[in-house]
């Protein structure tokens, strides 16, 4: 879990523009004095592929709207990942994610 300081230096670097995590460690550390890390970033405000690709992160949030509204609602929609989750458990992952 990343601590609280961490967590506001990495949203004040990194909300208002599209940097690369490597920017945003070297901002954080030049302006607070504080290591971080990819993961840490990446929890905070999304893998850096997407920051970078806005299109890409739209696409992404439409599909999941439909998708929450098609299962029925949020808890549905959960419900359903799960069960996907648990059944998929032992196979072996796609690249790529989404088709």
């Amino acid at each position: 879990m990343v601590g609280l300081k961490k967590a506001e230096a990495i949203r004040t670097v990194g909300l208002s523009n599209s940097l690369t995590n490597q920017q945003i460690k070297d901002a954080v550390f030049k302006k607070f004095g504080l290591t971080v890390k990819s993961n840490q970033i990446n929890g905070l405000l999304g893998p850096e592929y997407l920051r970078k690709n806005p299109e890409a992160l739209k696409q992404l949030e439409d599909f999941a709207r439909r998708f929450i509204a098609s299962a029925g609602g949020l808890e549905e929609a959960r419900r359903i990942l799960s069960l996907a989750g648990l059944s998929n458990r032992d196979s072996p992952r796609t690249e790529g994610g989404m088709s």
